[in-house]
């Protein structure tokens, strides 16, 4: 998906906003399962503000999964929940097992997410 670049390229530059409505504004020229997909990748973009991001990075996972439930599978969805699990105070015991599996799955966005929640919890 080149929108991808398009939001990577606006964030590199350190204009969030301007990312995360690049990622929402495409939305509604896809297909409904492109549409959960960049609407996880918006989640991700919240999960990068850290505590100021939770509200909504949860908005957009909820929504990515209304799209298509199978999204729960992918890595970066699973890094993302356990990320803001651990921002409301899950256990680093509960969140160490539910990373492990994305710590070696060589996706290095879902990596991120699943670092963070570790250092979050811990």
């Amino acid at each position: 998906m080149n929108i991808l670049y398009v939001a990577q390229q606006a964030l590199a530059r350190g204009h969030f906003d301007e990312a995360v409505s690049t990622l929402e504004s495409a939305q509604h020229k896809v297909t409904i399962k492109e549409q959960a997909q960049l609407k996880l990748y918006t989640a991700s973009l919240y999960g990068l503000c850290r505590e100021k991001g939770i509200d909504g990075a949860l908005r957009h996972l909820n929504e990515s999964v209304g799209c298509d439930a199978q999204i729960v599978e992918t890595p970066l969805y699973k890094a993302l929940a356990w990320q803001l699990a651990a921002y409301q105070g899950e256990s680093l015991q509960r969140v160490r097992a539910g990373v492990a599996q994305v710590l070696s799955c060589g996706q290095v966005l879902a990596q991120f997410h699943a670092a963070d929640a570790l250092v979050v919890s811990g």
